[in-house]
């Protein structure tokens, strides 16, 4: 009998089924609630319940969810709020809390000590989840007083909740955690799309830089940008010169490259304003603004030759990149200006073009006739085709 291979792994299909499944859809709600949660002023409204309350209160969101993916609370209270005050109402905020929760927002909004034992008779809810829905809307106010909120329903969150997924289609849930004083309880804030703010760009501010840490992040030194035609970046080939409209860069007795340049990211349209010094450092001269911005408008045409020779006129912005500079997060997140950053190799050495993020091929500076110019080493994605 053949020796046994103890080594031999058995290899098994990846049990796909076993993992949560979620839609596109799903998805982009879940974004989209992320972004808006992001900025609700959670530290604002602890501001502001904790002065309505006379009391010290926090909260923290514990993540988005689907709708659904957890029953609501079976003895707590819910609240139905309209936001934008048109008909149909813009959107649904949906706020549900446990009922010790909502006794003791109540008994600290009259100035009064709450309880240490909550009746769950139901035969309460009314009264409380009226008062409880008050207070909400005071606090949400008094952040944001164009807010222009009406309580629709207060109830059981059973029955809200039923509702809600019987008219209402996109939803998310974000469950936190609301502390006041020592106590700690569970509430739960559903939101529809339409009760998110119109989506912008993140805030990525310098503590989220903070907080990433060691993470590596490149930032590509930007010489210069220049304005050539699709054709002819399309008939670049190894050994050929691209020749930049202008060239800021001086050489030194060195040999090194010496005054203004971009720091940016590879798809970037912003860039941070720097100058290049001795030993190859980049000093922070401090402020940031825009490498390149043009437009430019091709009308159509029925004749295949006719597409293209207008598609190889189109104006397309060529930048010049002559180096990277890579940093841990943590290190981008101190900079000030006239802070150096060292590089690990000398600038120049290795020189890239770039259009619209992408790489269209690498190179090296050279002299053509007293200006500087590039000279393809390598075409990326593609060789052109033959005259």
């Amino acid at each position: 009998m053949d020796e046994v291979n103890t080594t031999t792994r058995f290899v098994r299909p990846f049990p796909w089924a076993s993992l949560d499944s979620v839609t596109r859809a799903e998805a982009d709600l879940l974004r989209d609630v992320r972004r808006s949660t992001a900025r609700a002023y959670l530290g604002s409204i602890e501001a502001a319940a904790g002065q309505i309350l006379d009391t010290n209160m926090s909260l923290a969101a514990l993540g988005v969810e689907t709708f659904g993916s957890r029953p609501p609370f079976e003895d707590g209270i819910g609240v139905l709020v309209a936001t934008g005050g048109s008909d149909p109402p813009g959107g649904l905020v949906f706020v549900e809390a446990e009922r010790a929760l909502a006794v003791g927002v109540v008994a600290r909004a009259l100035r009064r000590s709450a309880p240490q034992f909550v009746d769950p008779a139901p035969a309460s809810t009314p009264a409380l989840a009226g008062a409880f829905s008050a207070v909400l809307v005071a606090v949400a106010r008094r952040v944001d007083a164009d807010l222009r909120l009406t309580v629709s329903r207060v109830g059981p969150p059973v029955a809200l909740t039923k509702e809600l997924a019987r008219t209402q289609r996109e939803l998310a849930a974000v469950p936190l955690t609301v502390r006041i004083d020592n106590d700690s309880f569970a509430a739960r804030v559903v939101v529809s799309r339409a009760a998110c703010r119109p989506r912008r760009a993140v805030d990525f501010s310098v503590n989220a830089l903070r907080h990433m840490g060691p993470t590596p992040l490149c930032m590509q030194v930007v010489a210069c940008t220049s304005l050539a035609t699709v054709e002819d970046v399309g008939g670049l080939r190894p050994g050929d010169a691209f020749v930049p409209d202008a060239w800021p860069l001086s050489l030194s007795e060195r040999g090194e490259l010496r005054g203004p340049a971009w720091l940016a990211s590879p798809d970037g349209d912003d860039g941070i304003r720097v100058q290049l010094a001795e030993g190859g450092r980049i000093v922070l001269a401090g402020g940031i603004g825009a490498l390149a911005a043009m437009e430019d408008d091709m009308d159509g045409s029925n004749e295949e030759g006719a597409l293209a020779s207008a598609v190889g006129d189109v104006p397309v912005v060529v930048r010049v990149e002559i180096g990277q500079a890579r940093m841990a997060a943590r290190d981008w997140a101190a900079l000030v200006r006239g802070d150096v950053v060292t590089l690990g190799r000398r600038l120049g050495e290795a020189v890239v073009l770039r259009i619209g993020g992408v790489v269209i091929a690498r190179g090296e500076l050279v002299n053509v006739d007293g200006e500087v110019g590039v000279r393809i080493g390598e075409r990326i994605h593609g060789e052109p085709p033959e005259a």
